[in-house]
């Protein structure tokens, strides 16, 4: 009889999981390098068009199932929200690579973590959005961070604001839901 290990599912969906994380991390520089050449167009109008579609390429690119691995592997989608002058991206940077980035994303992010939780292994797929969350991104996630500047009271407005619009679209008592201040490098 041939006695399967216990860490058998856990070894198979980890080496999975860092393959899709290698595979996904490999297109990202491309992505933001398009996001470093939108700036560079004299046209701010342009610019949003072009951003929003590149916007929408990086949603499609993180969730379709041709590009993601077999929903054998467990996710959690975690959405980040908050302003521009919040901090969030600089706190997603340095969760991911435990260093600081100072430079605010406007365009926001998708980005693939390998978690251990009760010993099993999850791909966590974090978006950090750009602006106000929308129907899909409401009912995409799996939890939310609300993410504010203690030195930018706007900042927290705009958590407000953006907590508002969700409820527009889902019951948050579905969903944790964390609110997180920032002090420092960031407002």
């Amino acid at each position: 009889m041939n006695a399967r290990s216990p860490m058998q599912p856990y070894w198979s969906n980890s080496l999975a999981i860092r393959q899709e994380i290698q595979r996904f991390e490999s297109v990202h520089p491309s992505i933001y390098a398009i996001y470093d050449l939108i700036e560079a167009i004299p046209d701010h109008l342009i610019q949003q068009q072009i951003r929003e579609h590149v916007v929408c390429i990086e949603d499609s690119f993180v969730n379709s199932q041709e590009w993601t691995l077999s929903r054998s592997v467990p996710d959690l989608k975690l959405g980040i929200l908050g302003s521009v002058q919040s901090g969030k991206s600089a706190l997603v940077h340095r969760y991911l690579t435990g260093s600081y980035m100072q430079e605010e994303s406007p365009e926001g992010g998708r980005f693939k973590k390998e978690v251990i939780i009760d010993g099993q292994s999850y791909l966590l797929l974090i978006r950090d959005e750009g602006g106000i969350p929308e129907m899909q991104f409401t009912h995409w996630v799996d939890a939310v961070i609300f993410v504010f500047s203690l030195e930018n009271e706007m900042s927290f407005q705009a958590v407000h604001s953006h907590y508002a619009k969700m409820r527009q679209y889902r019951d948050t008592k579905e969903i944790p839901l964390i609110l997180v201040g920032t002090q420092g490098l960031y407002a």
